[in-house]
This record gives structure tokens, sequence and C-alpha cells, in this order.
């Protein structure tokens, strides 16, 4: 609610000119970004999930797929481009909009203990690390995103 309430108020304080520079690509990034964190933030979980279980007999380690949903979602959209000729035309052939959900999947294949366990600590680790170093990276990204809006409504003033 708080993002299209930004929006909204973003719309109103810019100039019919401004509103030119700025693109629904700058929006669909904004929202993939978005996207993005969260799935960051579902697989911390998982992989804390993953290490809280490593001695758990049977238990079977799990995995967040998302970058290839994302990429099976940005090639089914349409290659064609529409052409804009007036800044009232409504853009053809963008990638869909659609929220793109993250996939929980359960490792079932290796075998890391004795017990049926397949939980490998370094390796959980490791991702735990990757992990974090990538959600500083989506949102160090959103932030300059939102810092390029800050400066279209401040016309560079502020």
């Amino acid at each position: 609610m708080t993002f299209r309430l930004l929006i909204v108020f973003i719309y109103c304080k810019l100039k019919k000119e401004e509103l030119s520079r700025l693109s629904l690509v700058n929006h669909m990034s904004v929202r993939a970004l978005s996207q993005a964190m969260d799935a960051s933030q579902l697989r911390q979980h998982v992989i804390n999930h993953n290490i809280a279980n490593v001695d758990t007999p049977y238990y079977k380690a799990k995995r967040v797929r998302f970058e290839d949903v994302l990429l099976q979602e940005l090639n089914k959209a349409s290659r064609f481009k529409g052409r804009v000729t007036d800044p009232r035309h409504i853009p053809i052939g963008r990638p869909g909009q659609g929220a793109v959900t993250p996939e929980v999947t359960v490792e079932t294949g290796t075998k890391m203990n004795n017990n049926g366990n397949n939980v490998d600590i370094d390796a959980e680790m490791a991702l735990l690390a990757k992990n974090g170093l990538w959600y500083q990276a989506l949102a160090q990204s959103l932030n300059h995103e939102f810092r390029q809006l800050r400066h279209v409504i401040t016309e560079g003033r502020g």
C-alpha cells in the first residue's frame, strides 16, 4: 500500500514533460527487485531451517528456486515491441507484470549422513553468506531506484 501511495504522489508532483522521463521500465525494475528481495528473504528462512535440522534423522534439505522461475517468465514475454510515437500511447511488447513466486523444492537425491539426513552444514553456511550478500546488493539497487525517483521529484535540487 505504501509503494502505491508513493507512486501516486510521484505522478501528482511531476510535470507532464517529466512524466516521459519516468518510464515503465523503472517501475518494472522496482517490482522485480522487490520480488527478488522477497525470494532472498524466503531463501534465508529456508537455509536457517536446514541448519536447524542438521542433526534431524531423515530430514531432507530444501532449496528456493527464484532465478530460474524468473528467467522462464522473461523468456515467455513477447519479443514483439511496438513503436511509441506519442507519450499517451500504451507500450506493447513489455515483459509480463505478474508476480513471480519462488518455489521451495526438496533435495531427495543426496545423502550426507548415515541417518538419512542430507544437510551439509558447510554448504549451508556458504549459501547463507552468499544469500546475505545478494540481499544487500538488491537493497542497494532498490535504494538507487528510489534515489532516482527522488531526484526527478525534486528536479535535482534535493
